[in-house]
Formats: C-alpha cells, structure tokens, sequence
C-alpha cells in the first residue's frame, strides 16, 4: 500500500512507526510524509499554487530531500493520501476551507485511484503552554470536541475518511488506567515518542487494512531506550477498543 500525507509534524508523529508497525502486522506498507512544521491547510495549498519545492519528504520515518506536492504526487501509484489541519487551527472550521477542497480537488485530478484521509488530529494537554491553546481557553475537553466536530464536517465536505488518532489518544487519556502516569504528548502537543506515536501508527495500521491491531509486537524506542511491553499491550487493547467503537455506529 502506497501512503502520501501531505502534512507536518503531526503527520510525522504518525510516520514515524507506521512501516515498522504495519510490517509487524503482516502488511507491506510504503510510507511516504511530507512535512512542514506547524504547517496548515492554507499553507500547503500556497506552496501547491507557488509549485515550491518547500516539504520535507520523510521515506518510511526518514528524511530525504525537499520536493513540492505536484512532485510528490507524481512519485508512486497512490492508494492513500492523508491530509489534515495545523492542529492550531484543528478546531475551527473556518479555517479548513476553502483551501481543503482545493487540495481534494488537486489530488483528485492527479491522482484519480487515491482514497483521501483525514488525520484526526489531537487536544494537547490540558497543562500545555502551547501558544494556540487559549483559543480554547486552555481547556482540553473543549479542543477535543471542536476538532471532532471539525474533522467531521471536513470530511464530509470532501468525501473523505478520518483516521481517528484524536479519538483514540483521548480515549487513552481517560479510559486506559495505564497511561494516568504516562505522559501521550512530549512537550503537551506533540505525541511521545514511543506510546503516544505508537498510538498513532496503530491507529492508521487499523483503519487501513483489516488487521487485528492488538496481535502488534513491535517495541518502538527512543533515547531512554525500549517501550515497556506492558503497556504497549494496553496501547493495543485501546486502539483496538476505539475502532470497533466505531465499526459499530
């Protein structure tokens, strides 16, 4: 399965052990991101008119070179393009269009055969010091229920899917007992880098194909070394919980 997002370091939280992840379960899975930090729809539509060489191309977790989106478009056969907002602006609709439907519009022309996702963002933390997080008056429950609100619409708009990765972290935060002293974010916006990425990986693996996500044995790592296996099986059973939650509506 040939994967492009057209995204930023969100997009990259969710890349960085979705081939690993997704080898692990059984499925062949090429991965390709584009990123620009902190980049929103708008942006991105911008650098797509400019016809600029401006994202990052990130191959299976790895940085590559710069390149623009008519490129990446152009590089593989895609089956899935995933696209999603700044999370900043993550719940205000206003800020999705028009330049979503612009880009929808885009890749459909280019790329007729891709099935287009949304990347459920997140809410940060509800101690962030995220500059953005006063638009939503520092209230985490309230971020969270205006981007669902907000991706939901977006798809619609567009025809498209949502890979749920903001239901799934907060369903974490609330529901899985294992995670009360586990931070999901690294700096109270940006996932972990080993469970709260993981998440996310899973989360995609689940959505795209029909594998069993709580069958994973992949151990991520980061610079204090390996996940606990404990509660990347707690990771499991959540991710695991949230999708049939939503086969089931």
């Amino acid at each position: 399965m040939n994967i492009l997002s057209i995204g930023n370091s969100f997009s990259q939280d969710a890349h960085r052990w979705l081939h690993q992840v997704a080898d692990n379960l059984g499925a062949d899975f090429h991965c390709v991101n584009l990123y620009i930090g902190g980049c929103s729809l708008q942006q991105h539509w911008d650098c797509y008119s400019r016809e600029v060489a401006e994202h990052f191309l990130e191959e299976n977790g790895e940085a590559v070179r710069l390149v623009s989106i008519q490129e990446a478009l152009s590089l593989a056969d895609w089956d899935v393009i995933t696209l999603q907002q700044a999370s900043h602006d993550s719940g205000l609709y206003d800020t999705y269009q028009p330049f979503l439907r612009n880009l929808s519009a885009a890749i459909k022309a280019t790329c007729p055969r891709a099935k287009i996702y949304l990347q459920q963002t997140w809410a940060y933390a509800s101690d962030s010091t995220h500059w953005a997080f006063p638009r939503y008056h520092n209230d985490q429950a309230e971020m969270y229920a205006a981007l669902i609100a907000a991706y939901k619409r977006a798809a619609d708009d567009i025809d498209a899917g949502i890979i749920p990765v903001g239901e799934v972290i907060q369903y974490m935060r609330q529901n899985a007992s294992a995670f009360a002293a586990v931070p999901l974010t690294r700096d109270g916006f940006h996932l972990s880098l080993t469970y709260g990425r993981y998440a996310a990986a899973l989360t995609w693996c689940g959505m795209l194909t029909d594998k069993d996500v709580r069958n994973c044995t992949f151990v991520p790592w980061d610079e204090s070394g390996a996940a606990d296996e404990a509660l990347l099986a707690a990771v499991n059973q959540a991710v695991w919980q949230v999708l049939e939650s939503k086969k089931m509506r």
